[in-house]
């Protein structure tokens, strides 16, 4: 993209005022050089490991080994696979890292590591809790909408304005 048009950008940026841009030159300049300092070989690493997690068996694959090693045997029958395909998703989730494995003569286990669990949980954790807090706003924004459907209807006779609604509720509640 052509400086100038990116300078332009930076400048319209400043003056909405919406972030602190004073100079658009430097602001340019700073985020360059944070590009040059990207390590590529992290990208490529974080590449690697967010494309594991975007399959569903794998992440069905992933939280079974999170509680204990399994065979690729167990693994095909616990998820209904095809004996082809079985180690197919175990590899990708290794490939980047993500869990290890082990031969036990002509069978081959694969766990998650130690080091990775924490991980995982954390991140389990903050899903379900995304989860629950949209599942909770969800409802209040239900019920906020039944509520105030309802006081519209019986202050204004019908349908109403975005300003009335807001006028509505600042009058009767202080808001």
């Amino acid at each position: 993209m052509a400086a100038s048009v990116t300078q332009d950008r930076l400048r319209r940026l400043a003056d909405s005022r919406l972030r602190d841009v004073c100079r658009p030159n430097e602001k340019l300049s700073q985020l360059k050089k944070k590009v040059d300092r990207v390590d590529n070989l992290k990208i490529k690493r974080l590449e690697q490991v967010f494309f594991s997690l975007t399959d569903k068996t794998r992440l069905t694959v992933l939280l079974l080994l999170v509680d204990e090693e399994l065979c690729s045997c167990e693994i095909m029958v616990a998820l209904d696979l095809t004996e082809p395909t079985t180690p197919h998703h175990p590899g990708i989730l290794e490939r980047a890292d993500v869990v290890g494995s082990r031969r036990g003569g002509k069978w081959l286990f694969y766990r998650v590591p130690t080091a990775r669990k924490g991980v995982l949980a954390k991140g389990s954790a903050l899903v379900e809790e995304t989860g629950e807090m949209a599942e909770t706003d969800s409802k209040r924004l239900s019920i906020l909408d039944r509520f105030l459907n309802g006081k519209v209807i019986a202050t204004l006779g019908g349908e109403a304005s975005y300003e009335q609604i807001v006028n509505l509720i600042q009058s009767n509640y202080g808001v």
